[in-house]
């Protein structure tokens, strides 16, 4: 199950879904393949996701205002 496998990686869940959520813009096939890059290395996904900076607090506050 993929929330156990996020959690493996110790890195805040929030942060996580909210980068595949941003690289997938919509797309539910953008979606698949930002899981599957999680799956291969989270890591990979935070920077596709624009969230893999140290200002990333910013950015996941940024993308999840209300709007």
């Amino acid at each position: 199950m993929l929330a156990t496998e996020l959690e493996r990686s110790h890195e805040d869940p929030e942060r996580l879904l909210t980068a595949a959520l941003v690289f997938a813009d919509g797309d539910v096939n953008r979606f698949r393949s930002a899981i599957r890059l999680a799956r291969t290395d989270w890591r990979d996904l935070l920077v596709a996701g624009g969230l893999g900076h140290p200002d990333w607090p910013q950015v996941l506050d940024e993308e999840l205002k209300p709007r």
